[in-house]
């Protein structure tokens, strides 16, 4: 009786005590095995970053439109003129002129005088040869005209025959003045332009009439060898 009561008790007690569990590894997985030494390990690949933000589309550039320089008429530099001027004393002559930039131009004219008078028997005659250098240099220049500040060197040289009761006079001279005036020119074209000019000429003059000395020295303003008006063609 004892002996079945200790079999009866060990059974029960056998009973209350949990079996072990036993891991199951799938068998699909290979074992994980520590890397042996000399063996690389294969690097972790690095995380791809997410897409740039798309960038705004770009602002069409819009060309700059340079305007062409306007031509400018008054611009001769380097081009030569030939043409012609009237002077107020009544001579007219032939010009050259020559612009040496865009406001500096050189000119050479060189005309004649001759002028003549008929009383019934009495004749009248003069002849006068002029030749004069100088130039312009030009202080303001708006559109198509041109003013500036000209100066010269000319040389007059004048005959002169006048009756007289006792015979016919004869009279000559030879002028050397300086002349300093303002200058005015138009361009109508590229090529061609218009000018006027005034101002003050120095004068010293020797000569004789009729055997009397007639040298002298003479200021005169709007004079008749530095008031004039003329043209030019420009090649």
């Amino acid at each position: 009786m004892r002996h079945t009561t200790i079999c009866s008790m060990l059974f029960f007690a056998s009973l209350a005590i949990p079996s072990p569990v036993v891991a199951q590894v799938p068998t699909d997985q290979a074992p994980l095995t520590p890397p042996t030494e000399g063996t690389e390990t294969a690097p972790m690949a690095e995380p791809v970053p997410p897409p740039p933000a798309p960038l705004p589309p770009p602002t069409p550039e819009v060309a700059a439109t340079v305007a062409p320089e306007e031509e400018r008429w008054t611009d001769n530099a380097g081009h030569l003129g030939v043409g012609g001027e009237a002077l107020l004393g009544g001579a007219v002559g032939l010009q050259a002129r020559y612009q040496l930039s865009d406001g500096v131009d050189l000119g050479l004219t060189f005309g004649t005088l001759v002028a003549s008078a008929s009383a019934g028997e009495a004749d009248f005659s003069q002849t006068s040869v002029f030749a004069g250098f100088g130039g312009a240099f030009r202080i303001l220049t708006a559109g198509s005209t041109a003013i500036g500040i000209m100066g010269d060197l000319n040389i007059l040289s004048t005959s002169t025959k006048f009756p007289d009761v006792d015979g016919d006079i004869e009279s000559s001279s030879l002028t050397f003045g300086l002349g300093v005036g303002l200058q005015a020119e138009l361009f109508l074209a590229s090529f061609v332009s218009l000018h006027g000019q005034t101002g003050l000429r120095l004068a010293i003059a020797s000569g004789e009439s009729g055997g009397d000395d007639t040298s002298g020295f003479s200021l005169s303003l709007a004079g008749d060898l530095v008031t004039g008006f003329g043209f030019t063609f420009w090649l």
